[in-house]
């Protein structure tokens, strides 16, 4: 039997999902400061009043956060892992949660990111719209109308 000596490289240094939570935690307060200018068009009351797990993907690996919103779009709760009764899940890269993270502007950031379609959410509620086809249909009219 042969036994391999290598020492597996994810353990040998803190997991890339760790320093982008802590980024997501120190943007908690700039973006909440902010977010009730955070213009969504018609899709903008989507995110109030809800849980929100975030996907991010990095390579071949995934990462969950949650968070929760209240009716003005302000975080109120986050943690680590998939939230246990999401109402929303929002799909992105770690390249474009760490430029929201870090941004002077995160709430504007933000926007940008669901815009350009970097970042994407699906809807968990049966028997209404998915917030995939309210955004998809908002960035539409907003495309058309030139906003």
């Amino acid at each position: 039997m042969v036994a391999s000596l290598a020492t597996p490289v994810a353990a040998q240094e803190q997991p890339w999902d760790d320093e982008l939570y802590e980024r997501m935690v120190e943007m908690r307060e700039p973006y909440n400061e902010q977010a009730a200018s955070l213009d969504l068009g018609v899709a903008d009351g989507m995110i109030a009043n809800e849980r929100i797990t975030f996907e991010v993907t990095r390579g071949g690996e995934t990462a969950h956060f949650w968070l929760e919103t209240d009716g003005e779009k302000r975080i109120t709760d986050m943690g680590r892992g998939e939230h246990e009764n999401p109402t929303l899940v929002a799909k992105t890269d770690a390249a474009t949660i760490r430029s929201v993270a870090t941004s002077e502007t995160p709430s504007a950031a933000m926007a940008s990111a669901v815009e350009s379609g970097d970042i994407t959410f699906t809807g968990q509620s049966a028997g209404k719209w998915t917030a995939t086809t309210v955004f998809n249909i908002a960035l539409s009219v907003k495309s058309f109308l030139g906003l």
